[in-house]
Formats: structure tokens, C-alpha cells, sequence
């Protein structure tokens, strides 16, 4: 047996020879990868103190004279930055602009609103009025009459592709004769 001064730094499981020689060197293996992985972990967070940032840029307090210089150099390149971009816009505003005129007749129309109603004015430039304008609206089709009862239809049997305006009338077409319970 091992002296317990020996067993008194091993995992209580370990200590009392329960595992395989292999499982206690794993045990051992992970306990140390635990024990390195903590260490850097502290150098790393020791290391951060000492830094103005983490990535080692050095920050330096400037005097009054030296933050007036660096804006007068920030200021001439706004400037011209500026300049620039709207040299830039100019152009661009002058490519866009087109001459949206056209030639020949057009039809223009305006929208107005009077009151609860809206006015639509149609106009006519610059040619002749379509004749269509000028034509009298066609007459309505003649009234469909039920080929039965003369009465106007609502209805059309496609069977017999004839107009009716009853279900009494619809029956008489197809030839059903259906005999009505009297009512005693």
C-alpha cells in the first residue's frame, strides 16, 4: 500500500485504487490540461491590465495645441470631401435634366374636386377630336322574352338554348310535368 501522504493530492476515486491504471492517467492528463488552461487564462487577463486596449494601441492624452492642429487638418479634409461630393451631385443633376416635351397630339387630363364630387377634365391638344367622341351610344339589345309565358327572362336553359322566366316555365321546356300535392 502507498502512504497516505502520497494519496492525499489524488481524486478521492483515484486514492482508493477502484479505477484502471488507464482511467487515472486520463484523470491525471485532464486534471493537468485544467490546471494550464486556468494559468493562461491569468496571464492572459494579467497581460490586458497593463494595456490602454486589447489590441495595443496606445492612447496618449493630447494637449490643447495638438487637438486645435489635428482639426484644422480634420476640417481642410472635410472641405474637401465637400467639395467633391458636390461637384459630384452637380453632375449628376445635369445629366438628368431632359426636355419631356413631345410632339404631335396628346391628351391631357385634370382632376378636380368640388365638394364631395371629383371632376375629370379630358383635353385634346395639338390634333383633331377622335370621331369616336361625336358617335350616339349604341341602343340596348332587346329584351330576352321567355320562350313559355312572353314574360322577360331571367333565366337560360342551355338543354334547349331558350330563354325562361319561371320554374314552371323551366319545367314546360324540359318536358317534366310534375303534379303538385293539393293543399286539403
Amino acid at each position: 500500500k502507498r502512504p497516505r501522504s502520497e494519496l492525499a493530492g489524488l481524486d478521492p476515486i483515484v486514492a482508493r485504487g477502484s479505477l484502471r491504471a488507464s482511467t487515472k492517467d486520463a484523470t491525471a492528463q485532464a486534471q493537468e490540461k485544467r490546471r494550464q488552461a486556468i494559468e493562461l487564462a491569468e496571464r492572459r487577463k494579467g497581460e490586458g491590465r497593463g494595456q490602454a486596449g486589447r489590441r495595443g494601441v496606445e492612447l496618449v492624452r493630447l494637449t490643447q495645441e495638438e487637438i486645435l492642429a489635428e482639426a484644422a487638418q480634420t476640417e481642410i479634409i472635410n472641405r474637401a470631401s465637400l467639395e467633391q461630393m458636390l461637384r459630384v451631385e452637380e453632375e449628376k443633376r445635369k445629366v438628368v435634366v431632359r426636355d419631356r416635351r413631345t410632339s404631335g397630339p396628346r391628351v391631357v387630363t385634370k382632376s378636380t374636386r368640388e365638394g364631395d364630387s371629383v371632376r375629370t377634365y379630358v383635353t385634346f391638344t395639338d390634333g383633331p377630336l377622335p370621331p369616336a367622341i361625336d358617335d350616339v351610344a349604341p341602343d340596348y339589345p332587346p329584351q330576352v322574352k321567355c320562350a313559355v309565358t312572353g314574360q322577360p327572362a331571367r333565366y337560360f336553359d342551355p338543354a334547349s338554348r331558350s330563354p325562361y322566366a319561371t320554374l314552371e316555365a323551366f319545367r314546360t321546356l324540359r318536358g317534366e310535368r310534375r303534379v303538385r300535392p293539393s293543399a286539403s
